[in-house]
């Protein structure tokens, strides 16, 4: 095996893809001004265990056929970005205009509401 692929195997230990799982938190939570709840946490972490695997793939097919750098996933931002999808409904490029036209109270204020109305309809 060599340095190339071993770096590849990082996505795949448990070590790195709780580092990834407790980063996409802390950025959801200081972002959207939340604290998520237990069933937002067990969705952030299988979204976290779905995506690391395809973050793996696309590593490995890279050593044999690179591409361009800007196709690359990023698992910091997909896994916020598939989070926010799955449970707020809000895809990335609506997200990021909808946080650049709002002040930050109105955008958190927007969120809180959002996640109590997913969990108290």
């Amino acid at each position: 095996m060599n340095e190339s692929s071993t770096s590849v195997e990082r996505f795949l230990n448990k070590e790195y893809i709780s580092e990834q799982f407790q980063s996409a938190k802390d950025l959801i939570e200081g972002t959207l001004g939340v604290k998520l709840s237990i069933i937002e946490l067990v969705g952030l972490r299988l979204i976290t265990k779905k995506v690391m695997p395809e973050v793996y793939r696309q590593q490995k097919d890279l050593l044999t056929n690179p591409v361009d750098s800007l196709s690359i996933m990023n698992p910091g931002q997909e896994i916020p970005a598939r989070f926010i999808q799955e449970f707020y409904g809000i895809d990335s490029p609506n997200f990021e205009k909808f946080y650049s036209e709002y002040e930050e109270d109105a955008f958190r204020e927007f969120f809180r509401r959002k996640q109590a109305s997913l969990h108290y309809p």
